[in-house]
């Protein structure tokens, strides 16, 4: 999941509300199925990264290299901690992750292989969870 929400963040924030999500967004490891929509979500400096485990030092250190891309690719300077625009990040299982995604509407698989994640998009909030 380290090389996954970077990729991600950067590429959801440029889409274009004029072309189709599918052909804009890139994201690695390549989703299976994906349902575009209309919400946008941009990084500014107003979004703050979540971590689903912030205990976590394999959490903590993907958060510092995030951090450090963003700054560094797309000139944003984004910190840790809450806010109402947010990327949380975490495992599938973790009850914050479950509880964001269901209220994003997100379908939930029961099981992921070992690259599998979950991704909702909102206007407020992007969930990666895998």
């Amino acid at each position: 999941m380290l090389i996954l929400f970077s990729v991600l963040c950067f590429s959801l924030g440029d889409i274009a509300d004029a072309q189709p999500a599918q052909s804009l967004l890139q994201v690695i490891p390549r989703p299976r199925t994906m349902t575009p929509t209309n919400t946008r979500f941009a990084l500014s400096k107003e979004v703050r990264l979540v971590l689903a485990e912030p205990r976590s030092a394999d959490n903590k250190f993907a958060a510092e290299d995030f951090l450090s891309d963003a700054r560094e690719t797309a000139n944003v300077t984004l910190r840790m901690g809450n806010a109402r625009r947010n990327i949380l990040v975490g495992e599938l299982a973790r009850p914050r992750i479950v509880a964001a995604l269901k209220k994003a509407g997100a379908n939930i698989p029961g099981v992921l292989d070992g690259e599998g994640y979950v991704l909702s998009v909102t206007a407020d909030q992007i969930v990666v969870g895998g």
